[in-house]
């Protein structure tokens, strides 16, 4: 099967990396790839992220987000097809998209990514901050505080 370099996800272009292009990359960049696909996708519908996460703990969460992605996307990917060798992060048993948190309860958040729930709730947000960035903007530039 041919990965491919980029999928479509809620109207945007998402970038997929291998794990050999991940491992690759400094922390700093590795962060903030992981921080670009929480702000797309958004934080609650992902499976949690500490700051304090090693360059293994990012990569793998990087790998099994833009799993997620490609999975609502009809496509189905695996880490390992990404690249990544086994036994390398995060407990390679744990599925990201359906496993269960520390109190036994399915982890929904991925589960919704999976099968492409919240998406208009999704859009609806992103628009409201877009809407309140501009309001934000504008408000700012007929602002003369210093004058």
């Amino acid at each position: 099967m041919s990965i491919p370099q980029e999928i479509a996800f809620e109207g945007r272009t998402v970038p997929l990396y291998t794990f050999e292009q991940l491992s690759q990359q400094p922390r700093l960049k590795l962060k903030n790839r992981a921080m670009d696909l929480r702000d797309l996708v958004g934080a609650d519908r992902l499976p949690p992220l500490r700051p304090s996460s090693s360059v293994e703990e990012v990569t793998s969460w990087i790998l099994d987000v833009q799993c997620g992605i490609a999975k609502s996307a009809g496509l189905d990917l695996s880490p390992q097809a990404l690249g990544k060798p086994a036994g390398f992060g995060v407990d390679d048993s744990e599925d990201l998209f359906h496993s269960a948190t520390k109190g036994s309860t399915p982890r929904q958040p991925m589960a919704d990514l999976v099968q492409g729930a919240g998406a208009g709730a999704a859009e609806a947000a992103y628009e409201s901050a877009v809407a309140a960035a501009q309001a934000t903007r504008a408000r700012n530039q007929s602002s003369n505080i210093f004058g």
